[in-house]
């Protein structure tokens, strides 16, 4: 079975980044905002986690291995179900714990 490897570049880690960013502060404020524009990423992926830290200990990682050709719908869904996790309804994500 061929292992499948992607790096990705600069500007896509930002453009995911500010998506996932973007989706989490929708979802803990309860409105949405106007979305930036989504950026086409090609290709298939492996899944995508979404991981939380305060400060530097590591609050959660979240996500999944499932493969995909849209990563950044699956990022979104992966960064709104990780702040519905049950792990963090006593002490949950806050706007200002984001980066």
């Amino acid at each position: 079975m061929p292992v499948l490897s992607f790096a990705f570049d600069a500007e896509a880690r930002r453009a995911l980044l500010a998506i996932a960013h973007t989706t989490a502060q929708q979802a803990l404020s309860g409105r949405p905002d106007p979305a930036p524009p989504r950026p086409v990423i090609p290709g298939r992926f492996g899944g995508a986690f979404v991981t939380f830290y305060r400060g530097t200990a590591l609050r959660g990682c979240i996500g999944t291995f499932l493969p995909t050709a849209d990563i950044v719908a699956t990022l979104e869904e992966v960064t709104r179900s990780s702040l519905a996790d049950p792990r963090f309804r006593r002490d949950p994500i806050r706007s200002a714990e984001l980066p």
